[in-house]
């Protein structure tokens, strides 16, 4: 069975970028753009202006009634959820990292000691992959 065309339109003008171009056959005798990303983009940018220009209450103080009320509300949450875990908001964070890096540059130079023949009497075997890393 042959596959189904799509009906030809007749051409019509950009009013972004004034070539021709054969319109969505669905929607003929609204669209005012051809397929091209930058005439898109301008009737998106119109559009916008457009609905901000006719719904002024929509628009007007959208921050501080939304958003930042929003924000606070995130950072009280946050706040309570550290106090009840007893943790400190960012110390524990930075210590685990730090403990991480400290683990994992004094596993380098031990096996960095080992391969070389350098490690002597204080140096450990290089530590196993799957083994937990600690400190110097």
């Amino acid at each position: 069975m042959p596959k189904k065309r799509k009906p030809r339109t007749p051409r019509k003008i950009c009013s972004f970028c004034h070539e021709s171009y054969h319109p969505d056959y669905r929607h003929v005798r609204d669209q005012q753009a051809c397929d091209r990303e930058e005439c898109r983009a301008q009737r998106h940018n119109r559009a916008t202006a457009k609905w901000k220009k006719d719904n002024p209450e929509k628009m007007q103080d959208n921050y501080t009634r939304f958003v930042k009320p929003w924000r606070q509300c995130q950072r009280k949450l946050k706040a309570a959820a550290l106090e009840a875990s007893g943790v400190a908001p960012l110390t524990s964070h930075v210590h685990h990292v730090c403990d991480q890096i400290i683990a994992y540059v004094c596993g380098c130079f031990a096996r960095f000691e080992h391969d070389l023949g350098l490690a002597g009497s204080r140096s450990a075997p290089p530590a196993k992959k799957n083994d937990s890393p600690t400190r110097c």
